[in-house]
This record gives C-alpha cells, sequence and structure tokens, in this order.
C-alpha cells in the first residue's frame, strides 16, 4: 500500500486540526481557571462589603439608642 500525494495532505490536514483543537481546548481551559480565581475574588469583596454593612448598621443602632438614652434622661431630669 501506497502512500499518496492525498493521503498526505489528507494526514497534514488532520494533524493541523488536532493542533487546533488541542490549542483550542489549552485557550478554554485557562480561560476557565481565570474566571474561577474572578469569581473567587468577587466572592470575597461581596463578603466583605456585608461585614462592612452589617458593621455600619451596629454602629447606626448603637448611635440611636444613644440618643433614646439621651432624651430619656433629659425627659427624667426635667421631670425633677
Amino acid at each position: 500500500m501506497s502512500v499518496t500525494g492525498a493521503d498526505f495532505e489528507a494526514r497534514r490536514g488532520a494533524e493541523k486540526a488536532n493542533q487546533r483543537m488541542d490549542d483550542h481546548e489549552k485557550y478554554c481551559a485557562e480561560r476557565y481557571n481565570s474566571i474561577g480565581v474572578a469569581i473567587m475574588r468577587m466572592e470575597q469583596k461581596i463578603d466583605g462589603l456585608g461585614t462592612q454593612i452589617a458593621n455600619r448598621l451596629w454602629w447606626a443602632a448603637g448611635l440611636v439608642l444613644t440618643g433614646m438614652g439621651a432624651i430619656i434622661l433629659m425627659l427624667v431630669e426635667k421631670a425633677h
């Protein structure tokens, strides 16, 4: 069985196609990994933001309670 020019061209075309598929798979894997890292960073930022919001809400609640306590003390002193 002899290798013809058409067979040689077909093999070369198949090798090129396989190389392109391998390159594309590598590109997709790298892209998938970079997206995963970006998602993890975003989750960390969101968690940090939630903590900051919670801290500010507690600070605001403490401020309101302090103000209410001051008003109550002022009213008690006026009553005497």
